[in-house]
């Protein structure tokens, strides 16, 4: 892979994305399916949070916004070897788009 390649993964199971060393990645957008019950994306490494973006059905509960209510809006988040990601999908496919940057 080059700096400019598109790199993207979807899948209905969980999943863990870590560039290799050396390597950042910008997501450029999270996909998960309408509602995206149950689907979760968390920090891995130096990000290390368990839940960065949390999937429920229906309105706002304590904060948490439905997926379908921003998996369609462009993102800009920079990961790479050591700051990565890891989906979770529950019932749900989910995964993401984006840019090699360095």
């Amino acid at each position: 892979m080059a700096v400019g390649d598109l790199v993207s993964q979807v899948g209905t199971s969980s999943f863990t994305f870590q560039p290799a060393s050396g390597v950042q990645v910008c997501i450029t957008q999270f996909i998960t399916t309408t509602g995206g019950a149950g689907s979760k994306i968390q920090g891995r490494g130096n990000i290390n949070s368990l839940d960065l973006f949390f999937g429920v059905t229906g309105g706002n509960a304590s904060g948490q916004y439905p997926m379908g209510e921003w998996n369609s809006t462009i993102f800009k988040f920079f990961i790479d070897n050591s700051s990565y990601i890891y989906f979770y999908a529950s019932s749900a496919t989910t995964g993401f788009s984006g840019i090699q940057t360095a």
